[in-house]
């Protein structure tokens, strides 16, 4: 049985997210954006505790317990000492019969036969039948549209998804040609990939809607050897 005596407040260093982070971005907007990650790949663990940490600063009380249920889920009865510590630091966000869930599920792993409080904020609960099923579910669609084309393309470099950063980022171009990060961003991706096809097919396409592109775009097809008008 495990113990219930939870002493400590102790997070591994490589899953804390930086202060500034919180005071840089809104609450709802660095939610969705890990939502959205964690619904990629919900194996995503630093996403998780991160997730988590951001509720407990903010002290949401439902939207902590929700993330580390999601925690708790995607783990099953492995990570004991992860799943320890994390119920550790959100033990005072919660209510007794949430604690006391939690508390009887670190040596077995959480569930489906457990019978859990309502957990309207979990991406992971609805559908459940298995710790290893992947569950996106429908109100990820909001979390998705919450994050701006930026955001959206960091999430799929991050997961080396280069070719799908590259196609929103262009499509964010025809739609605001005049926000000049998403044309740095896209020209960073060709310079850090030095992928001359993609990029020629890119150029061709953007002029083609007869775009003002900033300088940027001729320099590097200058550096390509790609002819320019």
């Amino acid at each position: 049985m495990p113990s219930n005596n939870l002493e400590g407040e102790i997070v591994e260093p490589a899953f804390l997210i930086a202060a500034q982070g919180f005071d840089t971005c809104s609450l709802a907007t660095v939610s969705a954006h890990l939502a959205h990650k964690i619904t990629r790949d919900i194996r995503d663990l630093r996403s998780h505790v991160q997730r988590i940490s951001l509720f407990i600063k903010q002290q949401q009380e439902k939207a902590s317990y929700s993330a580390l249920v999601d925690l708790f889920l995607v783990l099953g009865d492995n990570g004991l000492a992860l799943r320890k510590r994390m119920l550790i630091n959100v033990r005072t966000l919660l209510s007794e019969h949430e604690l006391n869930t939690l508390r009887q599920s670190l040596s077995s792993g959480l569930t489906s036969e457990v019978r859990l409080p309502i957990t309207e904020q979990a991406l992971l609960t609805k559908g459940l039948a298995s710790p290893h099923r992947e569950f996106i579910q429908e109100n990820t669609i909001e979390t998705i549209v919450a994050m701006s084309p930026v955001e959206e393309a960091m999430s799929y470099i991050e997961h080396g998804q280069l070719e799908q950063a590259q196609a929103t980022l262009q499509k964010a171009i025809i739609t605001n040609p005049h926000q000049l990060e998403l044309h740095y961003d896209l020209l960073e991706i060709f310079q850090k990939t030095a992928d001359k096809k993609q990029f020629l097919s890119s150029y061709k396409q953007l002029l083609e809607q007869a775009i003002l592109l900033p300088p940027q775009w001729r320099e590097m097809a200058q550096k390509f050897g790609v002819e320019t008008r």
